[in-house]
């Protein structure tokens, strides 16, 4: 996929929901209709509803979520980065240590490096499965089959679109 396209899927709640591993996720609030930049993912994992601030919006290219984590008053830098190559898009995610108090800051992180790894593979097949689905469904086609667009030309203008009132 082109990364205006997968970027779509990262952002959007319903596929969001699969690649963290919650029961569901919805965005609140937004800006002018759009997310960006100050908008929060909520999350609900069980009773347990985690938030993730976005701090950080690059269209297509970055983004970076301040999120909280399972243990109590411990939070969590997260940053997916979007690069276009053969196949469409890379996408990359980059976590921080856990801040918090120091046990749960030290327990989550270290959680993290032991079953982040098992958990993050088990939902980022469930992810792109999600995403497979969607585009042999055939409403994705267009993105599919045919000549590779220009993803820089389609950026700028999606960019651009985005800073207009």
């Amino acid at each position: 996929l082109p990364p205006p396209l997968a970027w779509d899927f990262i952002n959007n709640p319903q596929y969001r929901a699969i690649l963290t591993g919650s029961d569901s996720a919805f965005v609140s609030p937004t800006k002018a209709g759009r997310t960006a930049e100050g908008a929060v993912f909520i999350c609900a994992h069980g009773k347990k509803t985690l938030r993730h601030t976005i701090v950080d919006w690059q269209p297509f290219e970055e983004l970076t979520v301040m999120g909280d984590t399972l243990f109590p008053r411990t939070t969590g830098l997260t940053t997916c980065r979007l690069e276009p190559d053969r196949e469409g898009t890379r996408v990359t995610a980059y976590f921080s240590k856990s801040t918090g108090p120091f046990g749960f800051g030290l327990l989550d992180t270290l959680a993290t490096r032991t079953l982040g790894k098992r958990l993050l593979t088990k939902t980022t097949q469930a992810f792109v499965a999600a995403v497979r689905r969607e585009i042999d469904s055939g409403v994705l086609a267009h993105a599919a089959v045919g000549e590779r667009p220009d993803h820089q030309a389609v950026g700028a203008a999606a960019r651009e679109s985005l800073t207009q009132s």
